[in-house]
């Protein structure tokens, strides 16, 4: 969901929408909220670039134990692995991204990830067990007490529903809708392309 800030806040606080995103995503990241690499985006910069602010403001770079675990849980999670470049780009801080290759061999990705690790100075072709292809839609279907939880990792949406089949039902309709908003809003040609569908 997209955060709009009026154009009156940002003038009383001095800041364009560019400094304010910054702002937030620093906030954010010092108080352990969000990863290096989710900061980095929320911010709209490299990871470089990002690593740069935090210097200039003293703020230390803390990838440990638990975010580590944390990455590599979130792989763990999936079908194939299949991933956004948080887990990437927070190893390859440390200098740990064959902790992947140990953990699950050969990994794929979209092609929208490739180029933003590319955006972010890790070149993905340097490393042999790191495949770019379009990922496949994978819909999970769960339970949760009596209800039916239907999941797309593409797009990171769900919908539930009394049995597998109107969950299913449910999460077409939520999709439909969100990729209606997406056109009007001139964001679906991204949100496609980062969803592995180019």
């Amino acid at each position: 969901m997209p955060i709009v800030i009026s154009e009156e806040v940002l003038r009383s606080a001095h800041v364009n929408e560019d400094e304010a995103r910054l702002a937030m995503a620093l906030r954010l990241f010092e108080d352990d909220r969000l990863t290096l690499a989710q900061s980095a985006r929320l911010a709209g910069l490299p990871l470089t670039k990002f690593q740069q602010e935090l210097g200039k403001r003293g703020i230390p770079v803390h990838y440990g134990t638990e975010q580590i675990d944390a990455d590599l849980r979130y792989v763990a999670e999936l079908d194939e692995p299949v991933f956004d470049t948080s887990p990437i780009l927070n190893l390859a801080v440390i200098g740990q991204v064959e902790l992947l290759r140990q953990m699950y061999g050969e990994m794929v990705m979209p092609p929208a990830v490739a180029r933003e690790l590319l955006d972010d100075g890790f070149d993905p072709g340097a490393v042999p067990w790191l495949v770019v292809r379009s990922a496949r839609n994978r819909t999970q279907i769960f339970k949760e007490g009596r209800t039916f939880v239907a999941h797309t990792r593409e797009l990171d949406l769900s919908s539930c529903g009394g049995s597998q089949q109107k969950a299913l039902e449910n999460l077409t309709e939520a999709v439909r809708l969100f990729l209606d908003e997406a056109n009007k809003m001139g964001t679906l040609e991204q949100i496609l392309e980062e969803a592995g569908y180019h």
